[in-house]
């Protein structure tokens, strides 16, 4: 189930992300559409990056908390 949790963060990130470049006005998403537009590359890789950090971020933080959890586990021998 944490697998499932870890994976949906990194992809609901993308999918926020994506729908404020189609559907906003404001956010990280409609920035980057309006600097791609206007040929703005320096603001433009750096949101970029920003956005890639807090994937980062997140991804990790929730493979943090799935060891956490899983740490009674027991690993089943097939």
């Amino acid at each position: 189930m944490m697998v499932g949790v870890r994976l949906g963060v990194g992809r609901g990130l993308l999918g926020m992300v994506v729908s404020e470049m189609y559907a906003s006005t404001e956010g990280i998403g409609a920035q980057i559409g309006l600097y791609g537009n206007a040929f703005r590359t320096a603001e433009l890789i750096a949101l970029i990056a920003v956005v890639s950090l807090l994937g980062f971020i997140f991804v990790d933080l929730m493979r943090r908390v799935e060891t956490w959890v899983s740490k009674g586990r027991v690993e089943v021998q097939w």
